[in-house]
């Protein structure tokens, strides 16, 4: 798995860029607040993935600043590129919160998911 690790964090990375820029047109969704869980749960495995990917070859503290920084930023050119790029989605602070969260927990858990994961 660890040798896949950077592929996946790439896919995970672009499947959210293709979700966060895509109309969706065709789907016939109503979005309210609820999509911040969604935005949290996203920036989660976005962030859980690139430690994973990371992990081996930095120290762990370095790492983790440095991939939550990335992947913050990221969140920041996505709600930026909705904004400029589409005329279907708005720039929203509170998805930059959302995202911020799921980083949050991310930062929080991955050592202790990481041991339970190599302890199976």
């Amino acid at each position: 798995m660890q040798d896949n690790a950077y592929l996946i964090a790439v896919s995970i990375t672009i499947f959210i860029t293709y979700l966060s820029l895509d109309s969706f047109s065709e789907i016939n969704i109503t979005i309210d607040n609820s999509d911040k869980f969604f935005h949290s749960l996203a920036y989660f495995v976005l962030t859980m993935s690139w430690f994973y990917a990371v992990e081996k070859s930095h120290s762990i503290l370095r790492y983790k600043i440095v991939v939550a920084f990335f992947v913050f930023f990221f969140g920041i050119l996505i709600e930026v590129l909705q904004s400029s790029l589409t005329t279907y989605r708005t720039a929203d602070y509170y998805d930059i919160l959302a995202n911020s969260f799921g980083i949050l927990i991310a930062m929080v858990l991955f050592n202790r998911l990481l041991r339970f994961y190599n302890s199976i």
